[in-house]
C-alpha cells in the first residue's frame, strides 16, 4: 500500500503534456504541443494527452502517417530486394546450365574426335592408296587438333 502512495505521488508530481491552441492566418484553429514560431499559444484546459500535432495523429493501426509511410517504404525495398535476389538466383542457374551444356558438348566432341582418330589410324594401318595419303594425313592432323582442343 505504501508503494501505491509513492507511485501516485510521483504521477501527480509530473504535469501532463500541455496542449496549445492557436489559429492560422486563415482563421482555422489548430491544437498541438508545439505551435509554429511566432504564434502565441493559448492553453487548453482538460485536454487529453492524445491531442497532439496533426503530424502526430495516429490512425487505426496505431501508426503516425510518417511512420506508416516509412514502414511502407521499408516493405517496398524489402520486396524489391527479394525480387532482385530471385532474379540473381535464376541468372546463376541459367549460367550453370549453360556451362554444363558447354562441358557436355566438349566431352561429346572429344569422344567423337578420338573415335575418328582411331578409325583413321586403323584405316592407315590396313593400307591405303597413295592418292589418298595426303587426304588421310590431313584428316588425322585435324582429328589430333580436335583432341587437343576438346579433351582437356
Amino acid at each position: 500500500m505504501r508503494y501505491l502512495y509513492i507511485i501516485i505521488g510521483l504521477l501527480c508530481a509530473f504535469p501532463a503534456a500541455a496542449v496549445c491552441k492557436w489559429s492560422d492566418s486563415q482563421g482555422q484553429i489548430h491544437y498541438g504541443r508545439h505551435p509554429p514560431p511566432g504564434v502565441a499559444c493559448g492553453a487548453v484546459a482538460n485536454a487529453p494527452a492524445a491531442a497532439s500535432d496533426a503530424s502526430e495523429q495516429r490512425d487505426g493501426s496505431g501508426l503516425r502517417p510518417s511512420e506508416r509511410a516509412l514502414l511502407q517504404d521499408i516493405r517496398q525495398r524489402e520486396q524489391q530486394q527479394r525480387v532482385e535476389r530471385r532474379k540473381a538466383r535464376r541468372q546463376q542457374r541459367k549460367q550453370a546450365a549453360r556451362a554444363a551444356a558447354v562441358e557436355a558438348d566438349k566431352r561429346r566432341q572429344c569422344e567423337e574426335s578420338r573415335r575418328r582418330f582411331a578409325r583413321l589410324r586403323e584405316q592407315r594401318r590396313k593400307g591405303y592408296k597413295l592418292s589418298q595419303a595426303a587426304v588421310l594425313d590431313q584428316q588425322m592432323a585435324d582429328a589430333e587438333q580436335n583432341i587437343r582442343t576438346y579433351c582437356r
